[in-house]
C-alpha cells in the first residue's frame, strides 16, 4: 500500500516537472511485537519495537545504498533543514543524513544512542537505555535494578539477558554509566524537579518524627511546570533503594491533582528507630514527568519525640 501511494506521488511530481527537484523521505512508525518476546503492541526497548524503516530518495544521487549505521528519528528534521539550506537550531540533537545520501561521508560517526519511553501507563512500565552497534542495555525506570543486556551480534533476537552474568559486568557498568550520562545531558531543561521538600513541619533532612504522628509530605513545584497535574511520592528504607526507585516502605502511585502540601503517608505503620528516605516527582501542565527530586531523610522516634534533628558528633 505504501509503495502504491508513493508511486502516485511520484507520478504527480513527474507530471508537474518536479520529480528532479524533490527529495522523498519515508519513515515508519514504531515496530510491533507479533508474538516475539511473548509480547504484542510496541513501547518496550527491544529492537522489534525500536527499529523502524527509513528510506531517503534524492534524485541527484540515483545509486542505491544500504546503510548499517544508527540513524535516529531526530535526524530527519536535521536532514530536512540541511536540504533546505537552513541552519539547524542549537537545541536540536539530530544529525543531517544528507552526507550519507550524497556519499560525501561513509559514516554517521555515532557509536551510542539513547533510547527512552517515559510515559507512565497502567500496564506498560517506563524504560530507558542505550544501544551501540554490538550492545543493547536498558532498565525499567520504576525499579532500576531490573536491567537487560544483549549482545546484538551474537544474539540479534535479544533472547539471552546477560545483565546478571558476571562475565559481562564491565560492559554492564559501562552502558549503565552511558545511560546515566546521556539522560542527564539530554534531559528537557524545562522539566525541572521539585524542591523545598518538607515532611510534616520541617525541611531539614534527618529530622525525628514521632512514631504516632502521620507523616505528611510537601514540596515546591518548579516554575516551568506551570501547573502540577499529578505527583508520586516514594519512601524507602535506604538511600540505595531510593536511588533505584525501589519504594519498599511506601509508594503513593501516581496521584492526579495539584496537591503539593500535606500529602499523607498511607503505608504500613512506621516503627521507632526506622530510618526513611523519600523523594517526589511531578507531572507538569502537559502531563509530562521529570526526574525525581533530591532525596530527604527522616528518623522515626518514639511517640511524642522531638522534631529536631539528632546531634551528630564528628
Amino acid at each position: 500500500m505504501v509503495d502504491l501511494e508513493i508511486a502516485k506521488i511520484r507520478a504527480q511530481l513527474t507530471q508537474q516537472g518536479l520529480d528532479k527537484n524533490t527529495i522523498i523521505i519515508v519513515m515508519g512508525d514504531n515496530g510491533y511485537f507479533l508474538g516475539e518476546q511473548r509480547l504484542a503492541d510496541k513501547w518496550l526497548m527491544y529492537d522489534n519495537s525500536v527499529r523502524v524503516p527509513l528510506i531517503i530518495y534524492d534524485p541527484r544521487t540515483p545509486v542505491h545504498r544500504d546503510v548499517d549505521d544508527m540513524a535516529l528519528n531526530i535526524d530527519v528534521p536535521a536532514t530536512i533543514a540541511d536540504i533546505a539550506g537552513a541552519k539547524q537550531p542549537a537545541d536540536w540533537h539530530g544529525r543531517s543524513l544528507l552526507p550519507m545520501v550524497s556519499e560525501s561521508s561513509k559514516r554517521i560517526d555515532r557509536d551510542t544512542v539513547l533510547i527512552k519511553h517515559l510515559w507512565e501507563f497502567k500496564d506498560i512500565p517506563p524504560s530507558e537505555g542505550v544501544r551501540t552497534k554490538q550492545w543493547k542495555y536498558f532498565r525499567y525506570v520504576n525499579d532500576k535494578t531490573l536491567e537487560e543486556l544483549y549482545d546484538l551480534q551474537a544474539d540479534p533476537q535479544e533472547i539471552t539477558n546477560l545483565a546478571r552474568n558476571n562475565s559481562y559486568k564491565p560492559v554492564l557498568n559501562k552502558l549503565r554509566g552511558a545511560t546515566n550520562r546521556l539522560s542527564r545531558k539530554f534531559n528537557d531543561p524545562k522539566l525541572e524537579v521539585p524542591s523545598g521538600l518538607m515532611v510534616n513541619s520541617g525541611r531539614q533532612s534527618g529530622q525525628v518524627l514521632p512514631a504516632n504522628q502521620k507523616s505528611e509530605f510537601s514540596w515546591i513545584v518548579p516554575t516551568d511546570a506551570v501547573v502540577q497535574s499529578a505527583y508520586q511520592v516514594l519512601v524507602a528504607s535506604s538511600k540505595a533503594n531510593l536511588d533505584n526507585n525501589l519504594s519498599d516502605v511506601w509508594n503513593s502511585g501516581q496521584v492526579r491533582g495539584n496537591q503539593l502540601a500535606n500529602a499523607t503517608y498511607a503505608g504500613s505503620a512506621l516503627k521507632p528507630g526506622m530510618s526513611c528516605f523519600w523523594k517526589v516527582r511531578i507531572w507538569d501542565t502537559h502531563n509530562r514527568t521529570g526526574d525525581y527530586s533530591a532525596p530527604q531523610s527522616f528518623l522515626v522516634g518514639p511517640p511524642g519525640s522531638s522534631m529536631t534533628p539528632p546531634l551528630r558528633r564528628d
